[in-house]
């Protein structure tokens, strides 16, 4: 059966929290000519989507200095006045055209519900604005007290967050306002104060050695199981191997143990909320989907 649609067998009243989401791990980054040091994905942002990510890691800069326009990427940045410009990495694919293709998408597919988390962006105002006119109708603007609480709902009804686009950025580099489709998103602390929105905790391990990428990634979750509470923010598990050539250290490594890592977690009652990987494909995100939400599709 195809993954286009596996949120249509989820039952409309399922809360975040009691899901788990493939994700796309900078997902802007799948040109062709993208450095292999930096290219995390091979398929645009709707293949991605019919392969079944439902979590997008997105990063976006200004391409020229006069007159520049917004695409995705992925750089090393400068501090000071100069962040959010690109020095040592590899422009992505166009906002508007990636960000209109979401759109598409969920026409095409009104069970589903697509999260893109924006981050590392100093041109806040473009990014926003191509958004609101890219995703259009498709972009959820309701009142999103918690994101990890929220239920996904039914097809049709206004309120549903099926057929949406849920647009989550940083607090820190953003004036956030859900009711104009802009979701804060905030990382978890556990201090007792109440956070809405997108609320995740959870870091990637930047190594280059799958067994270290493993057990980094076990005592983020072990981190999280301690947490005095566990339903107001999501797991997100960064299942990334960084350094050197991204997509041979993820075909040769953390792709092979992919199974193995949710079987494991899933027999022992364990769930993270988001799986965020490097170059998705169907059989990642099946792998992911049958592994921890009940069903197979």
């Amino acid at each position: 059966m195809p993954h286009k649609d596996w949120m249509n067998f989820i039952p409309d009243g399922t809360q975040f929290r009691n899901l788990t989401l493939p994700g796309s791990h900078d997902a802007g980054i799948f040109l062709r000519g993208n450095s292999a040091r930096v290219k995390c994905q091979d398929r645009d942002l709707m293949q991605q989507c019919y392969a079944g990510s439902r979590f997008f890691d997105l990063r976006a800069y200004k391409k020229g200095f006069r007159g520049g326009h917004m695409r995705f990427g992925h750089f090393f940045e400068p501090i000071g006045p100069m962040r959010g410009r690109a020095i040592a990495g590899s422009f992505g694919g166009s906002i508007d055209v990636e960000l209109g293709n979401i759109r598409l998408f969920l026409e095409a597919e009104p069970s589903e519900t697509v999260i893109l988390r924006f981050s590392h962006i100093a041109h806040s105002a473009p990014v926003v604005a191509a958004a609101q006119a890219q995703l259009g109708n498709r972009l959820y603007r309701g009142n999103i007290a918690n994101l990890a609480t929220t239920q996904l709902g039914a097809v049709g009804d206004p309120n549903s967050l099926r057929g949406k686009a849920v647009a989550c950025f940083d607090t820190k580099e953003f004036n956030t306002n859900s009711l104009m489709g802009i979701v804060p998103f905030q990382k978890y602390k556990d201090d007792g104060v109440g956070r809405n929105g997108l609320v995740t905790c959870g870091e990637y391990a930047n190594k280059s050695d799958m067994n270290k990428v493993v057990n980094n990634q076990l005592d983020h979750f072990l981190a999280h199981q301690a947490h005095s509470r566990h339903d107001d923010h999501l797991l997100v598990v960064y299942w990334q191997q960084t350094g050197g050539n991204i997509e041979a250290n993820t075909r040769g490594g953390v792709h092979t143990v992919l199974a193995g890592f949710c079987d494991a977690m899933a027999s022992g009652g364990a769930r993270p909320n988001v799986v965020l990987h490097d170059f998705v494909s169907p059989t990642t995100c099946k792998t992911i989907v049958d592994g921890f939400n009940g069903i197979v599709v």
